[in-house]
Protein backbone atom coordinates (compact mmCIF):
# COMPACT_ATOMS: atom_id res chain seq x y z
CA UNK A 1 0.00 0.00 0.00
CA UNK A 2 1.35 3.43 -1.04
CA UNK A 3 1.70 6.33 1.20
CA UNK A 4 -1.33 8.11 -0.73
CA UNK A 5 -3.34 4.90 0.04
CA UNK A 6 -2.27 5.51 3.59
CA UNK A 7 -3.55 8.87 3.32
CA UNK A 8 -6.88 7.86 1.72
CA UNK A 9 -7.25 5.27 4.58
CA UNK A 10 -6.87 8.03 7.26
CA UNK A 11 -8.95 10.58 6.07
CA UNK A 12 -11.85 7.81 5.86
CA UNK A 13 -11.15 6.91 9.15
CA UNK A 14 -11.24 10.62 10.53
CA UNK A 15 -14.22 10.79 8.83
CA UNK A 16 -16.09 7.83 10.71
CA UNK A 17 -15.05 5.09 8.64
CA UNK A 18 -14.29 2.30 11.40
CA UNK A 19 -13.02 -0.25 8.19
CA UNK A 20 -10.83 2.01 6.70
CA UNK A 21 -8.76 2.12 10.02
CA UNK A 22 -8.99 -2.32 9.88
CA UNK A 23 -7.43 -1.93 6.51
CA UNK A 24 -4.71 0.13 7.69
CA UNK A 25 -3.81 -2.19 10.87
CA UNK A 26 -3.81 -4.91 8.38
CA UNK A 27 -1.08 -3.33 5.79
CA UNK A 28 0.80 -2.35 8.42
CA UNK A 29 0.93 -5.43 11.14
CA UNK A 30 3.65 -7.27 9.94
CA UNK A 31 5.93 -4.50 10.44
CA UNK A 32 4.37 -3.40 13.78
CA UNK A 33 4.60 -6.86 15.33
CA UNK A 34 8.15 -7.57 13.72
CA UNK A 35 9.56 -4.35 16.30
CA UNK A 36 7.78 -5.59 18.90
CA UNK A 37 9.24 -8.72 18.67
CA UNK A 38 12.90 -7.34 18.69
CA UNK A 39 11.90 -5.89 22.30
CA UNK A 40 9.90 -9.07 23.86
CA UNK A 41 10.34 -12.28 23.33
CA UNK A 42 6.86 -13.40 25.19
CA UNK A 43 3.83 -13.81 22.90
CA UNK A 44 1.68 -12.83 25.53
CA UNK A 45 3.15 -9.54 25.93
CA UNK A 46 4.30 -9.00 22.52
CA UNK A 47 -0.19 -9.33 22.03
CA UNK A 48 -0.56 -6.78 24.72
CA UNK A 49 2.28 -4.68 23.21
CA UNK A 50 -0.60 -4.84 20.12
CA UNK A 51 -2.96 -3.89 21.43
CA UNK A 52 -1.37 -0.77 23.09
CA UNK A 53 -0.01 -0.06 19.84
CA UNK A 54 -3.08 0.03 18.24
CA UNK A 55 -5.10 1.82 20.78
CA UNK A 56 -2.43 4.67 20.75
CA UNK A 57 -2.52 4.98 16.97
CA UNK A 58 -6.45 5.18 17.40
CA UNK A 59 -6.48 7.71 19.74
CA UNK A 60 -3.70 10.11 18.12
CA UNK A 61 -4.81 10.13 14.71
CA UNK A 62 -6.45 13.52 14.82
CA UNK A 63 -2.75 14.38 15.45
CA UNK A 64 -1.12 12.98 12.27
CA UNK A 65 -0.60 15.97 10.38
CA UNK A 66 0.55 14.47 6.83
CA UNK A 67 -1.66 11.16 6.83
CA UNK A 68 0.31 9.79 3.60
CA UNK A 69 3.10 8.95 6.40
CA UNK A 70 1.27 6.49 7.87
CA UNK A 71 3.19 4.22 8.33
CA UNK A 72 6.64 5.55 9.80
CA UNK A 73 4.45 7.37 11.86
CA UNK A 74 2.84 4.10 13.70
CA UNK A 75 6.13 2.67 13.62
CA UNK A 76 7.71 5.43 16.09
CA UNK A 77 4.28 4.82 17.94
CA UNK A 78 5.37 1.11 17.92
CA UNK A 79 8.50 1.85 19.46
CA UNK A 80 7.74 4.59 21.73
CA UNK A 81 5.34 1.82 23.35
CA UNK A 82 7.77 -1.06 23.39
CA UNK A 83 10.53 1.68 25.06
CA UNK A 84 7.29 2.32 27.86
CA UNK A 85 6.65 -1.24 28.28
CA UNK A 86 10.23 -1.85 28.86
CA UNK A 87 10.62 0.83 31.20
CA UNK A 88 7.18 0.08 33.15
CA UNK A 89 8.29 -3.41 33.53
CA UNK A 90 11.64 -2.80 34.86
CA UNK A 91 13.23 -4.56 31.70
CA UNK A 92 16.79 -2.89 30.12
CA UNK A 93 15.97 -1.57 26.56
CA UNK A 94 17.24 -4.15 24.81
CA UNK A 95 16.98 -4.72 21.19
CA UNK A 96 17.81 -8.53 20.15
CA UNK A 97 20.66 -8.64 17.94
CA UNK A 98 19.28 -8.12 14.10
CA UNK A 99 22.10 -10.62 12.29
CA UNK A 100 22.17 -14.25 13.47
CA UNK A 101 25.08 -15.24 15.48
CA UNK A 102 26.24 -17.13 12.43
CA UNK A 103 26.42 -14.46 10.39
CA UNK A 104 28.20 -12.27 12.62
CA UNK A 105 30.86 -15.14 13.56
CA UNK A 106 31.06 -15.04 9.76
CA UNK A 107 31.52 -11.33 9.38
CA UNK A 108 34.25 -11.74 12.14
CA UNK A 109 36.18 -14.37 11.08
CA UNK A 110 36.40 -15.74 15.09
CA UNK A 111 34.07 -17.42 17.24
CA UNK A 112 32.79 -14.37 19.84
CA UNK A 113 33.14 -14.35 23.24
CA UNK A 114 30.17 -13.90 25.52
CA UNK A 115 31.54 -10.65 26.54
CA UNK A 116 31.67 -9.48 22.67
CA UNK A 117 28.33 -10.80 21.91
CA UNK A 118 27.02 -8.79 25.46
CA UNK A 119 29.38 -5.43 23.53
CA UNK A 120 27.55 -5.79 20.49
CA UNK A 121 24.63 -6.15 21.61
CA UNK A 122 24.96 -2.88 23.85
CA UNK A 123 26.28 -1.59 20.94
CA UNK A 124 23.38 -1.88 18.61
CA UNK A 125 21.18 -0.94 21.42
CA UNK A 126 22.80 2.77 21.48
CA UNK A 127 22.82 3.08 17.93
CA UNK A 128 19.00 2.51 17.78
CA UNK A 129 18.48 4.52 21.14
CA UNK A 130 20.34 7.34 18.87
CA UNK A 131 18.41 6.96 15.74
CA UNK A 132 15.40 7.67 17.90
CA UNK A 133 16.51 10.39 19.39
CA UNK A 134 17.01 12.02 16.40
CA UNK A 135 14.24 14.50 15.05
CA UNK A 136 11.41 13.80 12.75
CA UNK A 137 12.16 12.42 9.04
CA UNK A 138 15.76 12.05 10.06
CA UNK A 139 15.02 9.63 12.32
CA UNK A 140 12.19 7.74 10.24
CA UNK A 141 14.33 7.54 7.29
CA UNK A 142 18.16 6.57 8.81
CA UNK A 143 15.65 3.79 10.86
CA UNK A 144 14.27 2.56 7.60
CA UNK A 145 17.23 2.29 5.61
CA UNK A 146 20.04 1.74 7.64
CA UNK A 147 18.49 -0.74 10.45
CA UNK A 148 15.14 -1.81 8.56
CA UNK A 149 16.86 -2.49 5.08
CA UNK A 150 15.32 -0.28 2.81
CA UNK A 151 16.71 1.52 0.09
CA UNK A 152 16.14 5.31 -0.68
CA UNK A 153 14.08 4.77 -3.75
CA UNK A 154 11.79 2.19 -2.12
CA UNK A 155 11.65 4.51 0.85
CA UNK A 156 10.27 6.95 -2.31
CA UNK A 157 7.83 5.17 -3.38
CA UNK A 158 6.57 4.02 -0.17
CA UNK A 159 6.20 7.16 1.32
CA UNK A 160 5.48 8.94 -1.70
CA UNK A 161 8.46 11.64 -1.85
CA UNK A 162 10.82 11.95 -4.43
CA UNK A 163 13.84 9.87 -4.00
CA UNK A 164 16.10 12.94 -3.71
CA UNK A 165 14.29 13.87 -0.78
CA UNK A 166 14.90 10.38 0.98
CA UNK A 167 18.51 10.97 0.63
CA UNK A 168 18.73 14.78 1.49
CA UNK A 169 16.96 13.29 5.13
CA UNK A 170 19.22 10.79 5.46
CA UNK A 171 22.25 12.67 5.01
CA UNK A 172 21.20 15.22 7.54
CA UNK A 173 20.06 11.78 9.75
CA UNK A 174 23.36 10.46 9.40
CA UNK A 175 25.31 13.50 10.09
CA UNK A 176 23.60 14.32 13.28
CA UNK A 177 23.94 10.16 14.26
CA UNK A 178 27.25 10.62 13.91
CA UNK A 179 27.80 13.31 16.00
CA UNK A 180 25.36 12.04 18.46
CA UNK A 181 27.01 8.94 18.61
CA UNK A 182 31.15 10.70 18.62
CA UNK A 183 29.19 12.80 21.49
CA UNK A 184 28.10 9.61 23.90
CA UNK A 185 31.24 7.43 23.11
CA UNK A 186 33.75 10.55 23.93
CA UNK A 187 31.45 10.65 27.51
CA UNK A 188 32.10 7.09 27.88
CA UNK A 189 36.32 7.56 27.75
Amino acid sequence: MSGSNDGQLVRAVRAGNREAFDLLLQHHQGLVRKIISTYVEDGEEAENLWQEVVATAFEQLARLRRPEVFGPWLKRITVHCCLSWQRRNGKNPVCFVSWSEGQWDQAMGTEPSPEQILLRREMQRLVRQAVLSLPGYESDVVWWCDLEGYTCRELAALWGWTERKVIYWRRRGRKRLRQILQNLFSEEN
